[in-house]
């Protein structure tokens, strides 16, 4: 099946245009399926960095008791911090795209510039993540506490939580869109704010439903191997001897490495039709100076 968009052989890709709903997520996939190994190679600091930092965690947490709320909060901010580095870096590569004779993205250099400038633009990222990550979490925590909250709506109603946080990011990518006046980004938040917020929750919910179908499909290898591992130590503690060879744990971390790091990866699959939408917002409120 082939993806219609407004990229064309013969035409540069543009950012700052208007764009549908529907052209904002073909354009996406046209972005990410036909530069994907531009963008493997710009990110997998970031990816790998994540997936270290998540199964280190997931280690610590087995080897010691930790408490789930420490465990979830640092597991927040390490996705929050990668997720902003992706983000800024994402921009870049898109806007420089944009503004070349070719039209084609390049991969992102890690000089010493280029990274004092990702650290600087990613504050505002960072924070705006951050604030609507826990404002989830509480939201599902709170959803919890109501007894007519049954065990089997735990998921659908973390996902109602992240859903209706999730348009909030908008924050942070108008920021960028109008580097360096941040302050005219922020103009275009105050215009018709339940008119992006219901763009927002449309390439969220369209973004985000294959973003989880594709996570859910790589971590199947690493959940059926940990659902083995827990129902082994299960049948020790009864008093029955492991069935399950020795190299399960490490095979079982690096499971859990590479499906952290892939997952990082696909969170272009949302950030990219972000990255359109706040400039095709933008194209239409465009905010006086």
């Amino acid at each position: 099946m082939k993806i219609k968009t407004d990229i064309t052989t013969t035409q540069r890709f543009r950012l700052d245009i208007a764009r549908s709903n529907r052209q904002i997520i073909s354009t996406s996939l046209s972005l990410l399926l036909s530069y994907a190994g531009i963008w493997a190679k710009s990110l997998w600091p970031f990816c790998v960095a994540t997936g270290l930092l998540g199964t280190i965690l997931s280690i610590l947490c087995h080897l010691a008791e930790i408490p789930p709320i420490i465990y979830q909060v640092t597991g927040i901010l390490i996705a929050v911090a990668s997720t902003a580095f992706i983000v800024t870096v994402s921009h870049q590569m898109m806007a420089d795209a944009s503004l070349s004779e070719s039209g084609k993205l390049q991969p992102f250099r890690f000089s010493k510039d280029n990274i004092q400038q990702l650290s600087k633009s990613s504050k505002i990222p960072f924070i705006v993540f951050l604030v609507t990550s826990l404002l989830a979490l509480a939201t599902f925590y709170a959803l919890c506490s109501l007894p007519v909250i049954p065990d089997f709506l735990l998921i659908p109603s973390l996902l109602s939580a992240v859903l209706f946080w999730l348009p909030f990011h908008l924050v942070a990518y108008h920021h960028l869109s109008f580097l360096p006046s941040t302050f005219v980004g922020m103009q275009l938040v105050k215009r018709k704010p339940a008119h992006q917020y219901g763009h927002a929750l449309i390439i969220g919910l369209c973004a985000g439903t294959l973003f989880l179908l594709l996570t859910f499909i790589i971590s199947l290898p690493f959940g059926i191997l940990h659902m083995a591992s827990i129902l082994s130590e299960h049948s020790v503690m009864a008093g029955d001897p492991s069935d399950l060879p020795r190299y399960v744990p490490i095979l079982s971390y690096l499971l859990s490495f590479a499906t952290l790091a892939a997952s990082t990866f696909f969170l272009l699959i949302v950030i990219i039709p972000y990255h359109l939408l706040s400039y095709s917002l933008r194209c239409r409120y465009q905010p006086k100076v």
